[in-house]
């Protein structure tokens, strides 16, 4: 592909295109270890996955939420021993905001059954 008739902004767009995945938050290194991690969630989601059980960083790895020996963002929403995510939910009575009719928190991870 030629790039010479291009303007900035269309050249910004091709590469933010090609380099999506790589971009995108979940895809991005965390400072979490592996150690900060729930293995007994992990085993439990290995099993049922139908997976074989290997070690928790081969599984990670296995499962693309760990590269080049470090776990990426989308790890600890699923597997940390602490709950990763807080969440706010409320229903309101129009685009206003300012009447809310229903709310509830939710606290946990990704793959809790409730």
């Amino acid at each position: 592909m030629r790039t010479d008739n291009l303007t900035a902004k269309e050249l910004e767009n091709l590469i933010l295109a090609r380099n999506r995945g790589a971009l995108r938050w979940d895809n991005q290194p965390c400072k979490t270890s592996v150690k900060d991690l729930s293995e007994r969630k992990i085993k439990a989601f290995v099993k049922r996955a139908g997976l074989v059980w290997d070690k928790a960083s081969n599984v990670l790895e296995k499962l693309g939420l760990m590269q080049d020996g470090q776990l990426l963002n989308a790890a600890p929403p699923s597997f940390a021993k602490e709950p990763a995510l807080q969440l706010r939910c409320a229903v309101f009575t129009s685009t206003d905001t300012a009447t809310i009719i229903d709310r509830h928190d939710f606290t946990g991870d990704i793959l809790e059954k409730k």
